[in-house]
């Protein structure tokens, strides 16, 4: 996501895999307790799902809100996301919060990226139907 790159291929694969790595973050809850019987046997630092989520956008962002095919990508990822079986209803909630301050903060010269941006963000998924 460098500035001084380019190529928004690379990022485009990135995303692909963060894609990937946060659905399968989605089935995991936000506690790491592990119990048998009442009696707690392992903790497990866990960062929660929200956390993750913003620190991983927030980069992304930073980097790509001139890029209209990044930006793409990422309104792709979190449409794609909002599909997901998630083990915890508010990470949908974090989604949609991503995807409001993901539009907010983009930044284009052409009015056509930006319509074409926000149509894919107002398509509605399956699970929003």
């Amino acid at each position: 996501m460098s500035p001084a790159i380019n190529d928004p291929g690379t990022a485009v694969n990135a995303i692909d895999y963060l894609t990937e790595l946060f659905s399968l973050r989605m089935q995991k809850n936000d506690t790491g307790i592990i119990t048998t019987e009442g009696e707690t046997y392992i903790k497990i630092a866990i960062v929660q799902f929200e956390e993750l989520v913003y620190n991983v956008m927030a980069s992304l962002r930073t980097y790509c809100k001139h890029d209209p095919i990044v930006m793409q990508k990422l309104v792709l990822m979190l449409k794609y996301l909002k599909k997901q079986t998630a083990e915890d209803k508010s990470y949908y909630d974090t989604i949609n919060k991503e995807l409001k301050i993901l539009m907010d903060d983009m930044k284009f010269d052409s009015k056509k990226d930006e319509h074409v941006l926000k149509t894919l963000v107002d398509s509605k998924t399956e699970k929003e139907s």
